[in-house]
């Protein structure tokens, strides 16, 4: 939005009444569910009269999939004369159209290559393997050392403890009318205590996120919950932690803890283990005490998307992608290098450092990129 107001354009935006919090402050049309099925007559009223220079679909997967839910044709886009562009968040011509779900569902996702122009954000996805990507990288807030000392107190750390960040989005809460989703969701809240008794007394998980694990008596004064929180106030605590653990490879927080230098560990699981047996066979590293967890939430299905699945769905964007330099992907199951590449982020102030060399690499390359902006005037 800043760079097409920066050239003198005047922006507007359609959402539903779900982005609330996020469309706070900018110039928006806000849709409740029952209207959201007149969006075409929305669209109408807010171009007339207008002499539109672009029709941009903030999410194009999104987008195509609403417009699908709705019946919509999106043809009746062209008819406002404007250029279409789609930011395509997944790089949908690498991943395809079909995303696995639950291990045993497909989603298949429309697509529109006759009507928009894709343009590709990175991070994370990969510039070299698409001529539309654009730099996007988040903007962060640093702090000084003072303000993270004063944040670290806060939260009951004392000099010498070690904070891991770990991050829940809404939808990791839902009720996902799923035996195999609902199942899968709770495996990683099971997990952390048992990372926190392999790393030591020093270490401590910092969660934010809609709902908390219960997890205080479980690990006490060692876990320590906080509900979702303003874009200033994220920044302020990412920037007071040591390493960010994530389960979701595509989660929009790992770009903002690679520009302020966080060491990164990302969860996934590339097994789909349906007997103890086969469990056994893949997890042979694996304590009893942890195998018990693993157990309980047989059959297990693969995902970079915790708890969704989208692992077929990602995994060409995990191969030729830069973006993989800045972080450390690591197997579930081995959760020996789980706790090895944690520990070693947490402790060993040389890893830390290779860590940040990659990371200010990548970010020297992102910043070369075109602006969107660019894209859609050339």
């Amino acid at each position: 939005m800043r760079e097409l107001v920066a050239r003198g354009e005047r922006v507007r935006f359609i959402a539903h009444e779900s982005n609330r919090k996020l469309m706070f402050g900018l110039p928006n049309l806000l849709i409740c569910s029952p209207a959201f099925f007149f969006l075409a007559t929305y669209c109408e009223k807010m171009a007339h009269g207008q002499n539109l220079g672009s029709i941009i679909l903030a999410d194009y997967a999104i987008t195509a999939s609403c417009f699908e839910k709705l019946g919509l044709d999106p043809h009746f886009l062209e008819r406002f004369g404007a250029p279409i562009y789609a930011i395509d968040t997944w790089h949908l011509a690498r991943t395809g159209a079909k995303i696995d779900l639950f291990g045993d569902q497909v989603k298949t996702l429309p697509l529109w290559p006759e009507v928009a122009r894709y343009l590709s954000p990175v991070p994370f996805l990969s510039a070299e393997t698409t001529p539309t990507a654009y730099r996007s990288l988040p903007q962060v807030t640093q702090i000084s050392r003072k303000a993270r000392q004063h944040v670290r107190s806060n939260l009951g750390l004392k000099h010498g403890d070690k904070a891991i960040l770990f991050c829940s989005a809404i939808w990791q809460h839902h009720d996902y009318k799923n035996p195999a989703g609902e199942r899968t969701a709770t495996l990683i809240p099971k997990l952390l205590p048992v990372l926190l008794e392999e790393l030591g007394q020093q270490v401590h998980i910092v969660h934010v996120g809609p709902e908390g694990y219960g997890l205080e008596e479980t690990i006490p004064g060692r876990y320590h919950w906080l509900p979702a929180l303003e874009a200033t106030e994220f920044d302020t605590l990412l920037n007071s932690v040591d390493v960010m653990l994530s389960a979701n490879f595509s989660a929009s927080t790992i770009p903002k803890a690679i520009l302020l230098r966080i060491p990164t560990v990302v969860l996934h699981n590339s097994h789909s283990i349906e007997s103890l047996e086969e469990l056994h066979a893949v997890a042979t590293r694996m304590r009893s005490s942890v195998r018990a967890v693993f157990e309980a939430h047989l059959p297990l299905f693969p995902f970079l998307m915790w708890p969704l699945g989208y692992s077929k769905f990602l995994q060409p964007l995990v191969h030729d992608n830069p973006y993989l330099d800045t972080l450390t992907l690591v197997e579930l199951l081995d959760m020996e290098s789980v706790v090895e590449a944690l520990r070693r982020y947490l402790f060993d102030g040389a890893r830390r450092a290779e860590c940040a060399t990659r990371q200010e690499a990548y970010i020297a390359g992102v910043k070369a990129l075109p602006r969107a902006v660019d894209l859609m005037t050339s």
